[in-house]
């Protein structure tokens, strides 16, 4: 209903699952913290905190030049970014579309390979896991 009977933050945490969580990000993470949304372009929900995917490929081009946790962990580190959050319905759909099967392998190198070398989960739900990087 949109006649003003509820608030800006009511309505979209009412209709985007993504919303809250980057309510949370805003106010729960240091004011230093940026979360790079994987697979994800939508970072008009969130202040200067996140880094958008844009071109939803950013991962697995960044991924693809090596297949190396080390260098994806540098290359996530001159981005600025400190966290990433992590969508699983929003890598399904890109790879839905994608022939080369480069998002597909570069969701497996995320968490197979680079997870459980380069990050810990923080927070956790049906929909998102938002990981803190813990590689230098």
């Amino acid at each position: 209903m949109i006649l003003g009977s509820e608030s800006k933050d009511a309505f979209l945490s009412r209709v985007s699952s993504l919303y809250p969580l980057t309510r949370w990000i805003e106010t729960e993470l240091s004011p230093a913290a940026r979360v790079f949304l994987l697979w994800d372009g939508r970072g008009y929900y969130c202040d200067e905190s996140c880094i958008p995917d844009v071109t939803q490929s950013r991962w697995p081009q960044l991924a693809s030049e090596s297949w190396d946790v080390g260098a994806a962990s540098a290359r996530l580190h001159d981005l600025g970014a400190t966290h990433l959050l992590f969508s699983v319905e929003d890598m399904t759909f890109i790879s839905q579309y994608d022939l080369s099967g480069v998002h597909r392998r570069s969701a497996d190198f995320l968490l197979q390979q680079f997870i459980p070398a380069c990050a810990r989960e923080i927070y956790g739900d049906e929909k998102y896991s938002l990981l803190e990087l813990t590689c230098p």
